[in-house]
């Protein structure tokens, strides 16, 4: 038995042909939509990891130039002091313990900055925790291209740094760091 419902004016109600909301088009479509709001989320988190381990990897790398350029200069004025016929032992050993710590300050920074430049091109790995460093600049580590690179004109600073000597923050949170 069909029954028919009719309007004030006599006529038929529209019906939609073709069109059928059903339970399964419509959870398939929630779940298409939710599958994209994850993929963006993730994409926003990925690109905000990249510049703060870009940003992360300048710093170290000014700081590894600042310290190999004060190693450099205090062996040099280790070695004048050393060929002096006044300079005391004392003196010899403040200038050698000082050239090693920027020597060992140099080393960790270059390895940080080279783990935060890794990270910075594959941020969806987990960030490395060991550091290793070099006891004391030898004349053959002196020579390669690592330290050599260091040496050389600095790299423009990443899109979007802020410098930390104009009194600003260089991230944008701690929680950006960790």
């Amino acid at each position: 038995m069909l029954v028919q419902i009719q309007l004030s004016n006599g006529d038929l109600p529209m019906q939609l042909h073709g069109f059928h909301l059903r339970v399964r088009t419509l959870m398939a479509t929630v779940a298409l939509l939710a599958a994209c709001i994850a993929v963006g989320l993730e994409y926003v988190r990925l690109m905000r990891a990249k510049h703060n381990y870009e940003t992360m990897s300048y710093m170290y790398d000014q700081r590894a130039r600042r310290s190999l350029q004060e190693a450099l200069n205090l062996r040099s004025r280790y070695e004048k002091m050393k060929e002096t016929p006044n300079a005391s032992e004392e003196e010899l050993m403040r200038y050698s313990l000082m050239a090693r710590s920027f020597e060992a300050d140099f080393a960790a920074n270059a390895n940080l900055a080279a783990i935060c430049k890794h990270a910075a091109s594959h941020p969806w790995e987990a960030f490395p925790r060991n550091v290793t460093d070099v006891a004391e600049l030898t004349p053959e580590i002196l020579m390669s291209s690592s330290v050599q690179y260091y040496l050389g004109p600095a790299p423009p600073p990443p899109p979007g740094y802020i410098s930390v000597r104009k009194g600003l923050k260089g991230f944008s949170s701690k929680r950006d760091i960790e």
